[in-house]
């Protein structure tokens, strides 16, 4: 009789021990868990921690999981309070694509980094306030030690950069290894550690010849002094009178452009008279060698230049043209020229002039300095 007793009280008990268990009022229990899988009117598997009154809540939403922390009597519980949050491989997301911590300081002794960052205006070195990249419209601007480094602006359809410009303060600013350009910041002097060049013929080397250093060569060729009317020079009236001079081309020459010789020279008698296509023919005769050539290469250039009907002293420039690739007679850099000018008196309708002036030059992709 005791034993069928005691069987009925734990019969009893059961059930009321069980729903003690699983009720929300268990101090002792800790954690409860609802069996069922969330459906339309069931918000989620629910999990009740009683030491904060803190509701933990998974929400099944497609392939992904929520977990809300709230108070079971409803509101959140200390939602913006976490003394330490530690993600294994997890991310914080956000269902509107943006996160904000307010008006707080974040740090971190990793490495930041993100897809795009945005900076309303300053993004300093920390503890060095004098340092910084400072944003605004269509300008950004570094300063170190509390003066422009660097400040790139755009300007309408205009954008400049601007190095070691810092107002009143001027700057020294070194570019390249072994600063291989330098401007000074005092007197703005630029100094080249190799030469100065560009990817295309930008410059011309020139060698001036005047009229009183080349030589007739013993052809009767009159010297003439300059006054009031003409600049002097040398004076051609005959076929076999000739003036000599000489020039070279450098290894600064491109190689790849033809060289000019320009003669300046003045009528030197009155064809007021004269006809519109009245010309002075002028022949150029060069001789060219290099180092370890027998032989001299040549090549002849006339060129015929309309004076017209022109007064006396009336001056004018006839250019020749030296082919540097003539398959021939090719040109190649460190070659040593001999000029040779002459008047052709049979072509030319005007048959007296004073040559005043010669320049000689090529193009090259370095500035150069004859020394």
């Amino acid at each position: 009789m005791k034993n069928k007793f005691k069987w009925i009280i734990l019969i009893l008990l059961v059930p009321v021990l069980f729903g003690f268990l699983n009720s929300p009022f268990r101090p002792w229990w800790g954690l409860r868990e609802q069996a069922s899988a969330p459906d339309a009117s069931d918000d989620g598997i629910k999990l009740w921690a009683d030491a904060n009154n803190n509701l933990f809540s998974r929400h099944e939403d497609g392939d992904s999981y929520k977990l809300n922390v709230s108070d079971p009597n409803g509101g959140l519980a200390n939602p913006t309070s976490i003394g330490t949050l530690s993600l294994g491989s997890a991310s914080i997301t956000d269902s509107s694509g943006a996160i904000s911590f307010g008006n707080e300081n974040l740090s971190t002794t990793g490495t930041f980094s993100a897809g795009n960052s945005y900076f309303s205006d300053y993004l300093y070195h920390d503890g060095d306030a004098d340092t910084a990249w400072y944003y605004r419209a269509d300008r950004a601007t570094l300063y170190a030690g509390g003066r422009t480094m660097i400040d790139a602006v755009e300007v309408g359809a205009n954008t400049y950069l601007y190095l070691g410009y810092d107002g009143s303060n001027a700057i020294d600013v070194s570019i390249g290894p072994n600063a291989a350009i330098f401007v000074e910041a005092t007197d703005g002097v630029v100094t080249l550690q190799n030469v100065l060049r560009t990817a295309t013929s930008k410059w011309y080397y020139c060698k001036y010849v005047d009229s009183f250093s080349v030589s007739p060569g013993g052809s009767g060729a009159t010297l003439t002094v300059p006054d009031t009317n003409t600049l002097g020079g040398y004076q051609l009236d005959a076929a076999n009178e000739y003036l000599y001079f000489n020039a070279r081309t450098c290894s600064n020459w491109d190689a790849a452009s033809d060289l000019n010789v320009k003669i300046t020279f003045e009528v030197n008698t009155d064809n007021s008279g004269g006809n519109a296509g009245d010309t002075v023919d002028l022949s150029l005769l060069a001789y060219f060698k290099g180092d370890g050539e027998t032989s001299c290469k040549s090549q002849t250039l006339e060129t015929a230049n309309t004076v017209g009907a022109s007064a006396q002293y009336k001056q004018f420039t006839s250019i020749h043209t030296i082919d540097y690739d003539d398959p021939n007679d090719t040109v190649d850099a460190n070659d040593v020229f001999v000029f040779r000018i002459n008047l052709e008196t049979d072509t030319s309708e005007v048959d007296n002039i004073m040559v005043n002036f010669i320049v000689f030059n090529y193009q090259t992709k370095q500035i150069h300095v004859e020394i």
